[in-house]
């Protein structure tokens, strides 16, 4: 019978810890995330409503306050809206003395973005605010270190959902009655 040295069993013990310690850690991670998402959510919802707009149009704004001179198209692929469903937001954004479309002066088949003064006035507000509230929530000294976090985080969720295929699709389990019915052939 052979004995494990008291020294392996503590290194186990610490190790399982570690591991133990680690996954809490990561679980807390992915559960503050989904809750910062939540509350974000939340938020751009009640800024859309104080502006009088929409959650999208919203995000159209500050999109294109970052962005100046920006296409439809682009607006379209930052905001992953159909051709159409862009259409329909610009037109909305313009009506509401928002926005306003120019001439491509690089391309005279397309046009640009530009923000009017109330479009930029509360594009501006929304920065101030998110800025606000990150240098409450977060000490200076932190914010390098929160940014590229979170920049590492969103790149690699893109990454990962580009090259995996999406959990929970696979092959569905045949009902009862398509598995006796395949028995039956």
């Amino acid at each position: 019978m052979s004995r494990t040295p008291k020294s392996a069993k503590k290194s186990a013990k610490t190790a399982t810890a570690a591991t133990s310690s680690a996954d809490e850690a990561l679980l807390a991670a992915v559960a503050g995330f989904a809750a910062l998402e939540q509350r974000n959510l939340y938020v751009l919802d009640l800024l859309a409503h104080r502006f009088g707009v929409g959650k999208t149009d919203l995000r159209a704004l500050v999109f294109l306050v970052r962005n100046q001179h920006a296409t439809p198209k682009q607006l379209a692929e930052h905001l992953q809206l159909s051709t159409s469903a862009t259409t329909n937001l610009i037109d909305r954004m313009e009506a509401a003395g928002l926005a306003a479309r120019t001439p491509n002066p690089a391309d005279r088949r397309s046009s640009v973005l530009e923000l009017a003064p109330e479009g930029e006035e509360a594009a501006r507000r929304v920065s101030a605010f998110y800025h606000e509230v990150f240098g409450k929530a977060v000490p200076a000294k932190d914010l390098g270190v929160i940014a590229r976090a979170l920049q590492s985080i969103g790149d690699a969720l893109v990454e990962a959902a580009e090259a995996h295929p999406v959990i929970g699709q696979e092959t569905p389990t045949p009902t009862a009655r398509e598995s006796q019915e395949s028995e039956a052939a």
